[in-house]
């Protein structure tokens, strides 16, 4: 009897280890699987590299960006954008170039890097002019309304976007024409144009029903949804919110639901429903929790499995001497991990109150540089070191073209410089004999004149180009351009 309860004992000991070994396996094997689909992509970008087989290469390239940018990695999309792009441009394969520059809103956009993005969009958009490719050409142009849609310059986007829809109407590409009048929609949603909105917003989803473009239709009715709710015609604005519900389930894309939860809670509101307003609040902040956190889930899953297999290889092994000091050598590494990730997280807390309170006095010393900066006397003579800085300065100028950002300022150039402002702004008072204010402005019509002047710049309106050398409305270039070079930026493209 005592040898059987000892047999079941051992058998039932030998099923619990079994089931824990079959939880891990499982668990292990989903993980390889997340990782399987980029190993292999990577291999073959590598072969088709290698090969010289640029069709492939393309092909993985977009499959990897896409990959990384919809588990929100936007630091190696842009990673394998760049290489890839300057590979194309390196080797003179301008179709692929071109094509590849459609993502380039898309990977510019989340890390804030505005320039790049122009100025991809804009040589995508000189590549299909070159190469009379109508469909690539109507892209760019979708691409660079929604660059200026994203700086809030939406009567520049019009442009871009009438463009667009002229060609894809053209070419008959249905589901690019709703996308067209969806994106104009939203201009006009925001210059306060609601009646001519809802004239496209009918229009992209005439054009979306036709393809059964779910996505789009998710979009179209989200943004007619915003529409009606602003206006408070409640029984609009029910018929949109039950469609957009609708079509956003068929869609299931997490950036539909990103512009839905908000227009429903507005709505809701506006009915006066605060429990269902509260409730689409909730999903949107948890929406977007989960869309930012993807990485740190996964990480945390892997956390998971090692802790598993530890607790696994203890009972497995517990009664021999190796094992154990394996395990307690594991412990002492964790509490190690424990106190770098505590003092790591400590540092970075302190790293980021200091960065707060640097922005907050940047922006108080930007607000009042203006008055800060003294007109330059005429009797200034410069010394030697004033001379030597105001060289350096046109230099920094010439090389890294820092007046194209408008927000550029004196305090930008002095740390670009190893300085400070009191010394730049004395060494180009006594030098160049003008306001820092005026140097920048100078440098940035010369730049304005070479575009007005080129033939490949020749699309791009007066407020793009003022915009693209760093002024921040057109009425301050128009005045800015005539002091300096006598007439406006209208005659002087007019005479070339």
């Amino acid at each position: 009897m005592r040898t059987l309860k000892t047999a079941i004992l051992v058998a039932l000991l030998l099923i619990v280890i079994i089931n824990k070994c079959d939880a891990i396996n499982q668990k292990h094997t989903h993980l390889t699987d997340i990782n399987t689909p980029i190993l292999t992509l990577q291999k073959e970008l590598e072969t088709a590299r290698r090969t010289k087989k640029w069709d492939n290469h393309l092909k993985y390239t977009m499959k990897l960006i896409k990959y990384y940018r919809d588990q929100s990695d936007y630091v190696n999309a842009h990673k394998i954008y760049t290489t890839s792009a300057n590979l194309y441009k390196k080797i003179s394969q301008t179709e692929n170039e071109k094509i590849l520059y459609d993502w380039a809103f898309e990977i510019y956009e989340p890390i804030g890097d505005s320039l790049r993005a122009l100025r991809d969009i804009r040589r995508a958009i000189l590549l299909s002019k070159n190469s009379k490719d109508d469909a690539w050409l109507a892209e760019h142009y979708n691409n660079m309304g929604r660059f200026y849609m994203m700086y809030k310059k939406y009567k520049a986007a019009l442009v871009y976007l009438d463009s667009s829809l002229v060609l894809n109407s053209t070419l008959r590409n249905i589901n690019r024409m709703g996308i067209n009048e969806l994106n104009k929609g939203d201009c006009y949603v925001q210059l306060k144009e609601y009646n001519q909105s809802k004239k496209n917003f009918n229009r992209a989803i005439t054009h979306f029903t036709t393809t059964s473009f779910f996505i789009g239709l998710g979009f179209t009715y989200s943004s007619l949804l915003e529409v009606f709710t602003n206006q408070r015609e409640k029984a609009e604005a029910k018929r949109c919110a039950i469609k957009a519900m609708y079509w956003a389930d068929k869609a299931k894309y997490h950036c539909v639901f990103e512009q839905l939860y908000p227009a429903l809670s507005a709505y809701y509101t506006l009915v006066q429903k605060p429990d269902s307003s509260s409730y689409y609040q909730k999903e949107h902040t948890d929406l977007m929790d989960s869309i930012y956190n993807i990485r740190t889930v996964k990480q945390i899953t892997r956390q998971e499995m090692k802790a598993k297999e530890e607790e696994l290889n203890f009972w497995i092994n517990k009664n021999t001497t190796a094992e154990k000091r394996m395990i307690e050598s594991q412990n002492s590494g964790r509490d190690a991990l424990y106190w770098f990730t505590t003092l790591a997280t400590a540092l970075a807390f302190i790293f980021f109150l200091l960065l707060i309170k640097r922005n907050a006095r940047k922006k108080k010393d930007e607000a009042v540089e203006d008055k800060t900066e003294e007109s330059p006397p005429k009797d200034l003579v410069p010394e030697e070191q004033d001379i030597s800085l105001a060289e350096a300065l046109r230099a920094l100028m010439q090389t890294e073209k820092l007046f194209l950002n408008e927000k550029f300022s004196l305090n930008d150039a002095a740390n670009k410089l190893n300085t400070n402002k009191t010394y730049l702004s004395k060494a180009i008072n006594s030098v160049h004999k003008k306001r820092f204010s005026t140097l920048i402005n100078e440098y940035r019509i010369e730049e304005s004149m070479k575009l007005l002047s080129a033939e490949e710049f020749n699309y791009l309106s007066i407020e793009g180009i003022a915009s693209a050398v760093g002024f921040s409305s057109k009425s301050s270039f128009n005045r800015t351009f005539k002091d300096y070079v006598g007439v406006t930026p209208s005659e002087f493209k007019m005479s070339k």
